[in-house]
């Protein structure tokens, strides 16, 4: 993805410049590069955030100035809930083309899309940004997080909760608090709870389920229908605000301040993914000084790009002209393990440059089946850790190249994701048959299509005698496996190779961390470098 042009793209979307070939552009973009649906989600977001400030802040004020058909905000509004919207039914329709594409187990299918987190933790499971949700219990114990449908509807939640997702347009709140924000494509927007239903015409609302008191529906702009159990039906407008009792409904004040707001929870989540690069590069900066570090490419600095040459006037080769020309860019990965020669840097192929795991970010995106990176790691080793932060978008070969050695002898390596999403450590052994025999040990299937698109830490470990696994810090499965005199990486290939006699091992998303050591990594470890540097 070039960030500049999606950027630029965007831009003219939202100022209604954009031509025709360049909306079909950026519908490419959008369809086939999660960092540009990333881009797009923070643009989005940002701005249906700016203007919903400027609508409850100014509102009141301007109203009278000026009609609503010509609000500002209201325009660019709705230009970013149109492309919300097409982007939805692109991610819904990319799920879709990917599970065609993969014989990975599909699983149930997706109705929604968890946006933002802040300080959450999970009683059943764990969700990062940009994860993928099917209908089922969303158990928060603590933190905020915002849950878009794939309808529009946003829902922030407040921990401890537990709210299920029903459908592409329905919720269900077993307790806890929940702000509701429901545009004209959501029309219709419910959440039910076990004495009352809340259906959405258009509007914010706040709804509060607890154990041991009354519920309670806020409405604080448009029109909701509650439809409490055993009563008659009634409809509250903005500012009007109902407790749930027993003997009936009793009107109280609306109260926004007091359910999780989504300005809110967008500073906050700014704020932690700050806090959260500065703890990564705490993290990197040790990881880079370890003695046990071979091999480690942050991805963040390059070698210099080669000075510009000028030309013009009348020593120039076009008389009376003046230009630059700059050769191609040196596409090197500086390894910043201490000690390096110059021999262990990385040598890029026919990847591009994308946004990895934060804003402003490197990271690498593998595409076409020549697209690698060239490393040489000249030490043998009898014990070693790989780890890669990486962002997979399909799994639809039999094996996808994380890491392969050129060579193939008695403890070469490899390093790979299989097309049922284990992920599999391989040890080069000499059998005595005319080609290398490899030694496998298999992860779990860990690698399903709804961990597509998002950022994951993969760590593997031997220690000589056991393999283990990980994938964001927890342990997906371990195994012994055969031990050479020596682990042999020479020079290999990172992302895609080429195996003698067969196809091309492709690794179709993105990397932006990676290193080799020789030593096995403790689970412990493994598990505080993802939670320094985890999105």
């Amino acid at each position: 993805m070039n960030e500049v042009r999606i950027q630029l793209l965007l831009d003219k979307f939202r100022c209604g410049n954009l031509e025709e070939p360049e909306r079909r552009e950026l519908e490419r973009e959008l369809l086939s590069s999660p960092a540009a649906r990333a881009l797009f989600w923070r643009e989005a977001r940002f701005h249906a955030l700016l203007a919903r400030w400027g609508q409850e802040s100014w509102g009141s004020r301007m109203a009278a100035a000026v009609p609503p058909r010509e609000s500002f905000t209201r325009i660019r509004r709705g230009w970013w809930i149109g492309l919300a919207a097409a982007a939805v039914l692109i991610i819904a329709g990319m799920s879709f083309l990917v599970r065609l594409g993969s014989r990975t187990p599909a699983g149930e299918p997706k109705i929604a899309v968890l946006a933002l987190a802040s300080g959450a933790k999970w009683t059943n499971a764990g969700y990062a940004p940009g994860a993928l949700l099917a209908p089922g219990w969303l158990e928060l114990k603590s933190g905020v997080v915002e849950i878009e449908f794939f309808t529009g509807a946003r829902v922030v939640v407040e921990g401890p909760a537990e709210f299920r997702l029903v459908s592409r347009n329905e919720g269900f709140l077993n307790f806890g608090k929940i702000t509701a924000h429901v545009p004209p494509q959501a029309h219709g927007f419910k959440v039910d709870s076990s004495d009352v239903t809340v259906t959405d015409y258009g509007t914010d609302f706040g709804f509060a389920v607890w154990h041991d008191q009354p519920s309670e529906v806020h409405v604080f702009n448009g029109r909701v229908e509650i439809s409490p159990f055993g009563m008659e039906r009634r409809v509250l407008t903005s500012g009007e605000a109902v407790r749930i009792e027993a003997g009936g409904l009793q009107n109280i004040e609306a109260n926004q301040a007091s359910f999780p707001s989504e300005a809110e929870l967008a500073m906050h989540d700014d704020l932690e993914e700050q806090q959260r690069f500065s703890a990564w590069e705490e993290a990197s900066g040790l990881l880079s000084r370890d003695p046990a570090t071979l091999l480690y490419y942050n991805f963040e600095r390059q070698l210099p790009d080669p000075p510009v040459y000028k030309a013009g006037g009348a020593n120039g080769v076009t008389q009376g002209s003046n230009f630059e020309r700059q050769l191609p860019k040196t596409l090197v990965l500086l390894n910043q393990a201490g000690g390096a020669n110059g021999g262990t840097q990385g040598t890029i192929v026919g990847c591009t440059w994308a946004a990895g795991r934060w804003p402003g970010k490197k990271a690498l995106d593998f595409r076409g089946g020549g697209d690698r990176v060239r490393i040489s790691v000249p030490q043998n080793m009898t014990r070693l850790t790989f780890l890669a932060w990486v962002r997979v978008d399909s799994l639809s070969n039999g094996f996808h190249s994380l890491l392969s050695a050129d060579t193939e002898q008695a403890g070469s390596l490899r390093w790979e994701l299989t097309q049922t999403g284990r992920l599999r450590f391989s040890i080069g052994r000499d059998l005595g048959h005319s080609n290398t025999d490899w030694e496998a040990v298999n992860s779990d299937a860990f690698m399903m299509p709804d961990r597509f698109g998002q950022w994951l830490m993969l760590v593997t470990t031997f220690d000589g005698s056991k393999v283990r696994h990980f994938c964001n810090g927890e342990s997906i499965g371990s195994g012994f496996a055969y031990s050479p005199p020596n682990l042999i990486i020479g020079t290999a290939d990172v992302g895609n190779t080429q195996v003698i006699g067969m196809n091309t091992r492709r690794f179709m998303g993105s990397m932006d961390e990676l290193a080799i050591l020789d030593r096995a990594m403790s689970e412990e470890e493994v598990r505080r470098f993802y939670e320094a540097g985890r999105p």
